[in-house]
């Protein structure tokens, strides 16, 4: 990864703090509206991550809370591999458990549908197919309009196979992913 991706993942990170810390002294309202990013290991199974199936992924988010604990949200996830490109979009649900002993801390279980892209650069080919997860994490929320947290995510791909240019067998341009990431949320403020 280029030292500029990681200044801007290390900007984003600190503006999210300080509207965080910011909200917490004016003792905002906040919005169901969350906006967020995730940085963190993504890897890939089977073809895909035969040349290299770890990497270092980002994902953007877009949720909106229901009701307390309940959320719905949209990401773009993508990371580069050392031959594949893989890029994700996933929209899905998230239920928090509101446990009166962790005080700040809020488990959670996800799930939803994924869009699956693998690019291969050498063999000059791609695939798209649809997918599953589920997913688990944990928040810290220091107020209400700001959270951090890892979250895990198992993506089952199915699967999709090519035939590069040239050769005479298929590869499986899709298959199963996972990811290990830091989340970090912001809630909209409501104030008028």
């Amino acid at each position: 990864m280029s030292n500029r991706f990681n200044q801007w993942i290390v900007a984003i990170a600190a503006l999210f703090v300080s509207f965080g810390a910011q909200a917490q002294l004016e003792e905002a309202d906040p919005s169901p509206f969350n906006l967020g990013v995730a940085l963190g290991q993504v890897g890939l199974a089977g073809d895909p991550g035969s040349k290299g199936a770890n990497a270092l992924g980002y994902s953007f988010i877009l949720g909106y809370e229901l009701e307390s604990g309940v959320m719905i949200d949209a990401r773009l996830l993508t990371s580069r591999h050392a031959d594949t490109t893989h890029t994700e979009i996933t929209l899905g649900g998230e239920y928090g458990f509101d446990i009166e002993d962790l005080a700040l801390w809020t488990p959670y279980l996800s799930g939803g549908v994924a869009y699956i892209t693998n690019n291969f650069n050498e063999a000059n080919v791609s695939g798209n197919a649809a997918g599953i997860y589920v997913g688990t994490g944990v928040d810290y929320s220091p107020n209400l309009q700001f959270s951090i947290g890892p979250e895990f995510r198992y993506v089952k791909g199915f699967e999709a196979k090519a035939q590069p240019q040239g050769t005479a067998s298929e590869i499986k341009t899709v298959q199963d992913s996972y990811t290990f990431m830091i989340r970090i949320l912001y809630a909209l403020s409501l104030d008028e």
